[in-house]
């Protein structure tokens, strides 16, 4: 039995595919197999996976089209390795990323998530940027996790009895934030470990979906808040609410430009005067709208 499931999701994706598949194959650490769900692909996708000729790659087509947290449900009951690895069909993984970070679980028992350091690149302007560049904390990081989330997917290994015995599964009606809710409920139950590599590479091109659906990303946020309070019960501390509340607020007076700074201040009025980015919001929202698009797109490079 494989040591490790590579879960990769599936939905015309033949652009990349190739390129995200031969990282898989090329590692260092071989003891592996790759459950890969299509979501029901029109493209070439189906195609490339079943030109590789290796018994490690278990191809699955979606008897319906399901969304991305429903497929990677579906995907997860066919998985069998002791950890669980996730790598979406346009990213990248570094040759050493499974070796080190299995290394990591296999001495280290109380550690139930492993991450890394990334490279975030675009596709279309051939830029990048590193991920993370202080080193990020270890150890049990729960109450962080949950108010200032920062895993990034590609690099993420978890001890798969974790999500088995704890009942944790991907909430089906996410459609963005999906992998920040069930890796913070992860968190809960151990350790994770941060390693400081580049060992992977996240996509940025213009039909990633996060672009897409910027704007349910407050509501999204709404549902996991449920979703924690009922789990986590008394865990779930009023520090962790208040939080995660200030972060809706912000994303939603964020999407409030489009309509006029005044609606940015009224949205702002449910947080804090004092909350540092509610103030340079609050600053933003008297420029004249083009100036306050620039200054905002300015900040997101930052």
């Amino acid at each position: 039995m494989a040591k490790v499931s590579i879960l990769m999701n599936c939905y015309n994706s033949d652009k990349y595919l190739k390129e995200a598949i031969d990282s898989v194959i090329n590692q260092t650490y071989q003891n592996f197999e790759i459950i890969f769900w299509d979501n029901q692909s029109t493209d070439d996708s189906a195609k490339i996976v079943k030109s590789y000729d290796d018994e490690r790659i278990k191809y699955f087509y979606a008897p319906r089209h399901t969304s991305l947290y429903e497929g990677r449900n579906c995907a997860l009951e066919y998985c069998q390795g002791e950890y669980l690895a996730f790598l979406d069909c346009d990213d990248l993984w570094m040759i050493t990323k499974l070796e080190k970070q299995v290394d990591i679980l296999e001495n280290n028992k109380q550690v139930v998530l492993v991450h890394t350091n990334t490279i975030f690149f675009n596709s279309d302007t051939n830029q990048e940027k590193i991920a993370n560049k202080k080193i990020l904390p270890s150890g049990y990081i729960f109450n962080e996790i949950v108010s200032k989330y920062h895993f990034s997917l590609e690099t993420v290994i978890v001890r798969r009895s974790i999500m088995i015995d704890n009942a944790l599964y991907f909430g089906k009606d996410f459609n963005m934030i999906g992998d920040r809710d069930l890796l913070s409920m992860v968190c809960f139950y151990g350790e994770v470990y941060y390693i400081d590599e580049i060992l992977g590479k996240w996509r940025i091109h213009s039909n990633n979906f996060s672009k897409v659906l910027h704007s349910t990303y407050p509501k999204e946020l709404k549902y996991m808040y449920l979703r924690f309070k009922k789990r986590f019960k008394k865990d779930f501390t009023k520090e962790m609410r208040v939080n995660i509340y200030n972060e809706l607020v912000f994303r939603d007076a964020l999407n409030m430009f489009e309509k006029s700074g005044v609606e940015v201040r009224k949205k702002l009025n449910k947080i804090s005067f004092f909350n540092f980015k509610g103030l340079i919001l609050r600053f933003i929202s008297f420029m004249p709208m083009n100036m306050a698009f620039q200054t905002l797109q300015l900040l997101k490079r930052v």
